[in-house]
C-alpha cells in the first residue's frame, strides 16, 4: 500500500494536482469487508488530505453505524485523489488518469462488497458510462467477482434533509446480511436436531456449510472461517 500512496502523492498525470492541497487516499481498514468509493474529494477533505469528512462525511459515519460495521469492517476512497476546483463534476480525462489508482487499491484491499456512491463512482466501477445511478441505485452487480452495490451520493440525501436511514440503506442491509442469515439458519437447524451425537455434528455442519456456500455463490476457501464457527 506504501507503493500506491508514494505513487498517487507524487502524481501529475492531470492539471488537478496543480490546484489540490492534499492528495486524498483513503482511511479505514487494510482489509475491509465493504469499500465505499466516493467521486472526488471537497474542499474539506481537500484541507485534511481523508475522504468523507464534511457533512456528506458525517451522513456516511451515520450509515455506517446504522449497518452495524466496525472500524475493521470498512475503508473509504475516492474515485479521484484531487479536488477538482469549485467541486465541479470529475472530467472523463481525470477519471481515467486516477483510474489505475483506484483499481490497485480494489485489489490490495481486496473488499468482498464495493459501494459506489453517486453516478461518477458508480459508471468508473461498473465500466459502464451511460447508465444511471437511478437505474443502478440499491440493485447488485458484480464485477471481477467482487459485489457491488451502489448508492446516492450522501450529498444527495442532505439536499433532500434527510439525514436518517433512507430505503436504498435499508437495501444495502439487507443485502450484507442476507448471507450471514443463511448460514445461521443451517446452523440453528444442525444444533436443534434431536438425536444428533457430538461424533456426527462435523459431517452435518460441513454439510449445511456446502449448501451455504452453493446458495451465496461463495467458495470455501473464501469463508471467513473464525466468523463461521
Amino acid at each position: 500500500m506504501k507503493k500506491i500512496v508514494d505513487e498517487i502523492k507524487a502524481c501529475t498525470k492531470c492539471e488537478l494536482c496543480k490546484t489540490a492541497t492534499n492528495k486524498v487516499i483513503g482511511r479505514g481498514s487494510f482489509s475491509p469487508k465493504i469499500l465505499f468509493v466516493g467521486e472526488a474529494p471537497g474542499a474539506e477533505e481537500d484541507m485534511q488530505g481523508k475522504p468523507f469528512v464534511g457533512r456528506s462525511g458525517m451522513l456516511l459515519e451515520n450509515w455506517i453505524e446504522i449497518l452495524g460495521l466496525t472500524v475493521n469492517d470498512y475503508a473509504i476512497t475516492n474515485v479521484l485523489k484531487c479536488r477538482p476546483p469549485e467541486n465541479r463534476d470529475p472530467a472523463p480525462e481525470e477519471i481515467r488518469a486516477c483510474l489505475p489508482f483506484l483499481k490497485q487499491q480494489i485489489k490490495l484491499l481486496s473488499p468482498e462488497v464495493i459501494v459506489p456512491l453517486g453516478k461518477f463512482a458508480m459508471q468508473t466501477i461498473l465500466n459502464d458510462y451511460e447508465k444511471t445511478i437511478s437505474e443502478a441505485v440499491a440493485q447488485s452487480f458484480e464485477v471481477e467477482g467482487v459485489k457491488v452495490f451502489p448508492l446516492f451520493h450522501p450529498a444527495y440525501y442532505l439536499r433532500q434533509g434527510k439525514t436518517g436511514e433512507n430505503a436504498e440503506l435499508k437495501k444495502l442491509k439487507g443485502f450484507l446480511l442476507d448471507g450471514k442469515e443463511q448460514l445461521e439458519e443451517f446452523i440453528i437447524n444442525i444444533q436443534t436436531c434431536d438425536n444428533l451425537s457430538t461424533d456426527e455434528m462435523f459431517s452435518p455442519i460441513l454439510s449445511a456449510v456446502h449448501h451455504f456456500c452453493k446458495l451465496s455463490n461463495t467458495t470455501f476457501k473464501d469463508l471467513d472461517q473464525k466468523e463461521l464457527c
